[in-house]
């Protein structure tokens, strides 16, 4: 097939020039052509491909999403003991202060030794206290005879607000009337 820039009419060079310059073109065309259907076979692959990944896509994203789950439930469930333990631990620390004050209080004559209650105040909010005092009970006797006064027995708690979180000091002493 001869195109019209290959004319006899038109000079050698011309013609082999303008002949070559088009069949490259030519070719060009074809072969782009040619790699559109490629592009195109080798999308519709992806596509098939990408069928099969997106459902193997889903499922890792389900057992990621499942482990992750597990993951902050045993997060959330350590924090929250963290938080309990971190609580327990701060009563465990004010509460023996508190008794002690107390009980000092108590021993110096400041407070009577009656059964009583109260809080602490706006220094300790939420901290409340209770003394029980009794005449002392023992097995033996016998061994505290020779004391002049009988000794009692106070028993102090300290409890803290709404919560299960309890302190109690035994002491035993005499005190003057």
């Amino acid at each position: 097939m001869q195109r019209e820039c290959c004319s006899p009419s038109s000079s050698i060079v011309c013609r082999l020039f303008s002949c070559f310059v088009e069949r490259i073109q030519f070719s060009a065309k074809y072969l782009n052509l040619a790699r559109g259907y490629g592009k195109r076979a080798k999308l519709s692959l992806r596509l098939s491909q990408l069928d099969n990944q997106r459902a193997f896509t889903l499922l890792e994203v389900m057992v990621a999403v499942s482990i992750i789950a597990i993951a902050l439930v045993a997060l959330f469930g350590s924090q929250s003991r963290s938080l309990s333990h971190a609580t327990e631990a701060h009563f465990n620390i004010i509460a023996p202060m508190l008794a002690s004050g107390k009980l000092a209080e108590i021993k110096s004559g400041k407070v009577a030794p009656n059964d009583d209650e109260g809080d602490f105040g706006d220094d300790f909010p939420g901290y409340s206290w209770k003394v029980e005092t009794e005449d002392a009970n023992f097995d033996s006797p016998e061994a505290l005879a020779h004391l002049e006064k009988m000794l009692q027995k106070i028993e102090l708690t300290v409890l803290w607000g709404k919560t299960n979180f309890s302190y109690s000091l035994t002491y035993y002493g005499h005190w003057q009337e």
